[in-house]
């Protein structure tokens, strides 16, 4: 029971994410309900989130840290987008190959481990040629998709259905078709995320977390950083103002309507 959503904007990338989480037994039994952090910042300028399997959440974190640290695999300095893609990808499959491995063994104790089950979400933000792009990856295949201009927005999770939804009024009200910019991005995520956490109370929870990667000026570098509750404070204000334009809007067309509907002649 989880939501994250990602947004590419003109100078940056924002990824989202809610709390909840839903613990199971190893037969898939669902027993509670946790408060989990899905977003992690590594070395300073690589986001990523999981919607998943923790465990596998853990592992590529770990992955992805030792080849940094290994400077030749260190997947930042590749320059080819698709070699990119590849490489990540199969960083990935890794993981799974050794999982499945380990199901065949223990299966019969533990449950049969497949592609099937092995579902996780991953929304990964990093430099690419000094510029910030978001990745998109989902099971079964890990098939990689990057955000762009046409589709600057990505969600998954159980709240997914809800969070395209709203992301797509935002963006034909807000946007209007272009890349939005770095503040309008995180309006819109932080929207988005409390929008579903009200209408789908029982998959997405506060608290929200949201992360960063954009040009910082200082270090002349892409830098990720966790966005403080009290700048998301100022956007949830930002948000009550829009609102509150909505319903006045609405209450000045009803009054218009009123009027109109009083000069009409009267049905007999």
């Amino acid at each position: 029971m989880t939501l994250i959503a990602g947004i590419k904007s003109l100078d940056g990338v924002v990824i989202g994410a809610d709390c909840a989480a839903t613990l199971t037994t190893s037969s898939g039994q669902y027993t509670v309900k946790q408060d989990v952090r899905k977003i992690e910042i590594i070395s300073n300028n690589i986001v990523i989130a999981n919607s998943g399997q923790i465990s596998f959440f853990q592992k590529l974190r770990d992955e992805l840290k030792n080849r940094i640290n290994k400077s030749k695999k260190d997947i930042r300095k590749i320059e080819d987008v698709n070699k990119l893609k590849r490489e990540i990808q199969n960083i990935i499959l890794k993981i799974i190959e050794v999982d499945l491995e380990i199901g065949k063994k223990t299966g019969n104790i533990f449950g049969n481990l497949t592609p099937r089950n092995l579902t996780n979400h991953l929304l990964i933000a990093l430099p690419f040629l000094n510029k910030p792009i978001l990745l998109q990856l989902c099971t079964p295949n890990y098939a990689v998709e990057e955000a762009d201009e046409n589709l600057p927005f990505v969600a998954a999770g159980s709240g997914q259905v809800y969070a395209d939804t709203f992301f797509s009024f935002i963006r034909d009200t807000l946007w209007q078709e272009k890349l939005p910019s770095f503040q309008e991005s995180i309006l819109s995520l932080v929207w988005t995320l409390q929008f579903c956490t009200k209408i789908a109370p029982a998959f997405v929870r506060e608290p929200i977390q949201i992360t960063e990667l954009k040009f910082n000026k200082d270090s002349n570098s892409l830098i990720a950083r966790e966005i403080p509750d009290e700048e998301l404070d100022e956007h949830r204000e930002a948000i009550y103002g829009l609102m509150k334009k909505i319903k006045e809007y609405e209450n000045e067309f009803l009054d218009i309507r009123e009027d109109i509907e009083k000069t009409l002649p009267q049905k007999r």
